[in-house]
């Protein structure tokens, strides 16, 4: 799971190891296993509330985009629905 990769990282990067210690190349490793997020939206579920087919939609992604990763990545139902609400009408 990423929290250990996360945890490696943190734990050498707080400390105060000199550049070529093998410490970093361990942390880079780690971070190599970590997912890159995948935005959990799609033009899809604009359309489906309400949102007219056209250029907007993508507009309206990169915006999503940006509001998703301002708020952390969320990944709760209730906060990915209020983030595409929010953008479906125009706020």
């Amino acid at each position: 799971k990423a929290g250990g990769a996360h945890n490696t990282m943190n734990q050498f990067a707080d400390g105060e190891a000199p550049p070529d210690d093998p410490g970093w190349r361990a942390a880079l490793d780690a971070a190599a296993t970590i997912p890159e997020p995948r935005l959990p939206f799609a033009a899809a579920d604009l359309l489906g509330r309400g949102m007219a087919p056209g250029p907007a939609i993508g507009q309206a992604l990169k915006r999503l985009r940006s509001a998703w990763v301002a708020a952390g990545f969320p990944e709760e139902p209730g906060t990915l629905a209020a983030l595409l609400d929010s953008e479906a009408n125009g706020r």
